[in-house]
């Protein structure tokens, strides 16, 4: 009977000893990276949904440029001949 890579390596002794370490690592910091998880949770949009660039340009846009702008000091001080 011919067995396929994948089963012979899966079946091999040091793998199977590996997979077993690796299971308890996992288990053993689970809670720890839960925790942080439940921490960052409420900044989940910057990675869920919205692009970090897509949020850096609306910040730029909205509060930077918007603000210096209308005060006619443009990004670099008193520069009104570009409004």
């Amino acid at each position: 009977v011919i067995k396929s890579l994948h089963k012979i390596v899966a079946e091999h002794k040091d793998v199977v000893k590996i997979i077993i370490q690796l299971n308890s690592i996992v288990a053993t910091i689970k809670p720890d990276v839960q925790e942080l998880l439940d921490q960052f949770g409420s900044y989940s949009e910057l990675w869920e949904t919205v692009s970090l660039l897509v949020l850096f340009k609306e910040y730029l846009t909205t509060f930077l440029f918007a603000g210096a702008y209308s005060q006619g000091q443009g990004i670099h001080g008193n520069q009104s001949h570009y409004v």
